[in-house]
């Protein structure tokens, strides 16, 4: 086996703190079987983080799910950007074995990336706090003697 085959552990995202920023801050796309999040990382090599729901079945099918989202990066990784964090998030159709999980993570990890380059935002990702709008709802304090409620 080709030392650029393997999967090695410098290509595992493995903490919370890079899961969660990769949650919040990514580019993502999806299918029937795979979502993915993706973002730069600044490294000279991609990263690969997989999560597997309880729902999707038992121990025994996610570690089957993971062992193939797993293969299809490692079998493809000439076909990805150096430099991106990868999230797979599985779903329940990834552990059905007629489904070759290879040509949906590369197509699922560029359209993610075309969206990230496509289209610039104008604005900051929102927060996900929603902020009242309207009238009554301004930035301001209300002014002494003025009803905050009118």
């Amino acid at each position: 086996m080709a030392k650029t085959q393997g999967f090695r552990k410098r290509e595992r995202l493995s903490r919370r703190g890079d899961f969660a920023k990769c949650y919040a801050s990514a580019q993502r796309a999806g299918g029937n079987v795979l979502a993915v999040c993706v973002i730069r990382n600044g490294l000279p090599w991609s990263r690969l983080g997989i999560s597997v729901s309880r729902r999707v079945g038992s121990a025994v099918k996610r570690s089957y799910i993971r062992r193939r989202i797993r293969e299809a990066f490692r079998t493809q990784k000439a076909l990805f950007p150096s430099g991106v964090d990868i999230v797979c998030v599985a779903k329940s159709q990834a552990g059905d074995k007629s489904v070759d999980l290879r040509p949906i993570l590369v197509e699922l990890v560029r359209r993610a990336l075309s969206k990230a380059s496509g289209r610039g935002r104008s604005s900051p990702p929102r927060s996900g706090v929603a902020r009242p709008s309207g009238p009554g709802h301004s930035d301001q304090p209300p002014q002494p003697g003025e009803n905050p409620r009118a």
